[in-house]
């Protein structure tokens, strides 16, 4: 898998992410919801990717 892959499927879960949050929420979390997802979930999916 590239790098370029793998940056796809994180840019994905980040805006999976950002669309659960804003939906309960009740409107758009924006960069709010970005950075919870880099602040919750980037380090385990960068070291799971580096496993790979």
């Amino acid at each position: 898998m590239s790098d370029s892959d793998i940056l796809r499927i994180e840019l994905e879960e980040i805006l999976k992410h950002k669309w659960i949050e804003s939906e309960k929420a009740g409107y758009d979390l924006g960069d709010q919801a970005v950075w919870d997802w880099v602040k919750k979930y980037a380090q385990e999916f960068r070291e799971y990717w580096e496993k790979k």
